[in-house]
């Protein structure tokens, strides 16, 4: 929603309570002691919708995300369980997307704050 508000014109100021980066569940950890780097809470999306699609592959052009060829085990049902998908594509890269999706001019993004 910032980036679409912020390619029309409109100031956007996001406010995120995380401590180590804007996010969310869409978040990035890093601890600089063991050199470690993941994505926590959604390590990964697709994109189920042609207009969805079309944005994702934006994102791919610019190199904000990619796609992951991920092999997921399941049971013998054929459901689509949301914790263990089974109809790829899938997608990663969630520190790469929204550290350029709120990089964007008319977006300021106040961290640690609670509202």
């Amino acid at each position: 929603a910032a980036s679409t508000f912020a390619s029309r014109n409109i100031k956007v100021d996001v406010f995120d309570q995380g401590r180590s980066g804007p996010g969310g569940r869409a978040s990035h950890r890093v601890t600089e002691e063991a050199k470690l780097e993941w994505d926590h809470g959604c390590q990964f999306f697709r994109a189920d919708t042609e207009r969805f699609r079309q944005k994702v592959e934006g994102w791919i052009e610019g190199g904000m995300c990619q796609e992951w060829f991920a092999k997921f085990g399941q049971d013998s049902s054929s459901a689509d369980f949301f914790g263990l998908p089974g109809k790829p594509p899938f997608f990663v890269g969630m520190k790469g997307l929204i550290d350029s999706l709120l990089n964007e001019e008319g977006i300021h993004v106040y961290s640690g704050q609670r509202v």
